[in-house]
């Protein structure tokens, strides 16, 4: 897996999520704080991740930045659903 795909990943996975609880909050902060909680505890324990994350891990060397690259996707794809949802 590269970067670009990651950050994609972590876009989809972001925006998913945010739709779900946008509606939720009235602040952005919270919002984010809260959302990015909810992917790092819970969206990540179930089967479907666990198999992107071996991808992720795959490249030793690069599995830092590509690790990087999903979570300032995920960032980005609330950023987008808070932004679609007001």
């Amino acid at each position: 897996m590269n970067q670009r795909d990651a950050r994609q990943e972590g876009i989809n996975a972001g925006y998913g999520i945010g739709l779900e609880n946008a509606r939720d909050y009235t602040d952005f902060d919270q919002y984010m704080i809260e959302c990015l909680e909810h992917e790092s505890e819970l969206y990540r324990q179930y089967s479907p991740f666990e198999f992107l994350a071996q991808a992720m891990n795959e490249d030793e060397d690069r599995a830092e930045g590509i690790w990087e690259a999903y979570e300032n996707g995920v960032a980005a794809g609330l950023r987008k659903a808070w932004r679609d949802t007001r």
